[in-house]
Formats: C-alpha cells, sequence, structure tokens
C-alpha cells in the first residue's frame, strides 16, 4: 500500500511571522460540495486497498495550469483540487485565474486555456488567500507535485504574502518507485495501467 509508505502528516503550517495566517473566511473562491457518485479509484476497492490508514488524514489533492513550464516566471492560469477527509471526498476547489498578461499560444495548445476564457477571472491577489484556508493543514498532493507545481504555487504565493508548508505527496515520484510494466511515469500512464477515465487531460 503506497499510501501508508509515505510520511503523511496533517499539522498546520509552522508559526513564522513572515507568513500570513489561515484567513478566517473565503471571500472570492469558495469550495463547492464534491460528490462522487461514480468513482472506479482505489477508494472504492476496499478489499484490495486498506483504507483505514486514510482515516484522520486530511489531503488535498491539487493540479495547476500555468502559461507555461518556466517555473520562476511562469502565472497560474487555472486551480482545481480536490479535499479528502478520512479517505472520502468532501469539497473541490476550482477556479480560472487571470494572470494580467497574454496565454502563449504554446501553452493554449497543450491546456486549451485561452484570454478570453481568462479575461474576466479573479487576478492571483484575490485567489490566493481562499486557496491558502482551502490547504490549510493538509497534505498537498499531486504528479510532479515537488518537481512543478508547489515551486509556481509558492512563488505566486509569496507575492501574495503567503508560504505554503504543508507536507506533499507526489505521486510521480510514488509511481517510479512501485508502478511497473509501464511505458513511462506519465499521468496518462498511470490512468491506462489503472483504467481511469481522465476526459479532462492537462486541465486542473
Amino acid at each position: 500500500n503506497t499510501i501508508t509508505s509515505c510520511k503523511i502528516l496533517t499539522t498546520a503550517p509552522p508559526k513564522d511571522d513572515r507568513i500570513k495566517e489561515e484567513p478566517i473566511y473565503y471571500t472570492n473562491v469558495l469550495p463547492e460540495p464534491l460528490v462522487v457518485y461514480e468513482q472506479s479509484d482505489m477508494l472504492d476497492e476496499r478489499k484490495r486497498y486498506d483504507t483505514t490508514k486514510l482515516i484522520g488524514k486530511t489531503i488535498v489533492a491539487f493540479d495547476l495550469e500555468t502559461t507555461g513550464t518556466n517555473v520562476n516566471k511562469d502565472r497560474i492560469i487555472e486551480i482545481g483540487a480536490a479535499k479528502l477527509v478520512d479517505g472520502e471526498f468532501t469539497e473541490k476547489f476550482k477556479t480560472f485565474v487571470n494572470p494580467g498578461e497574454h496565454i502563449p499560444e504554446g501553452a493554449t495548445k497543450v491546456n486549451n486555456i485561452t484570454d478570453e476564457m481568462v479575461k474576466n477571472a479573479p487576478r492571483i491577489e484575490d485567489v490566493m488567500a481562499d486557496f491558502y484556508k482551502f490547504c490549510y493543514g493538509a497534505t498537498l498532493c499531486g504528479h510532479n507535485a515537488k518537481g512543478f507545481d508547489m515551486l509556481v504555487l509558492n512563488n505566486e504565493a509569496k507575492r501574495c504574502g503567503y508560504v505554503f508548508t504543508n507536507s506533499v505527496i507526489d505521486t510521480l515520484d510514488l509511481s517510479v518507485r512501485y508502478v511497473k510494466g509501464i511505458p513511462n511515469n506519465k499521468l496518462s500512464s498511470l490512468c491506462a495501467k489503472y483504467k481511469i477515465v481522465n476526459e479532462n487531460a492537462h486541465r486542473a
């Protein structure tokens, strides 16, 4: 069970005067209830996986879409996240983000997000506090999260006075370590192996 081999912490980030505290209220992007009517992933396969190890844990699985692949300068244009509490989906967080600049054609070819789609979306300064609150005290989980998403997220967060110090589970690392018999460790290959239908690849 790959989940049990990871060190999962759910403690709040350490106190640091440079870091803003958790906001009391959501202001611009409100989480929505997440009800899964049909789910073909490991959380439904109770006989195969011991999901009792998730009791007492809060995990936010998240993904970002950006204007490019440079973690130091490219901007977030979409955030998508799902919260699992005790192994059950509870809430989702989703929003476009207006980067304040043109989305390069190369990025649009990958994620199909255009300037028109984000022109009326909130800026990152109006989104970050709400996403920080959504993730507060949770373990973050994503594919290549350590190598890309967390770097981009914290670059953007620092502009807004936040730092994400959450523990992180990177499913890319897990797949390299544990999953055999696949051509590569891309998310598409993992979805094929585990028979997960992903109709919105390259979207947060």
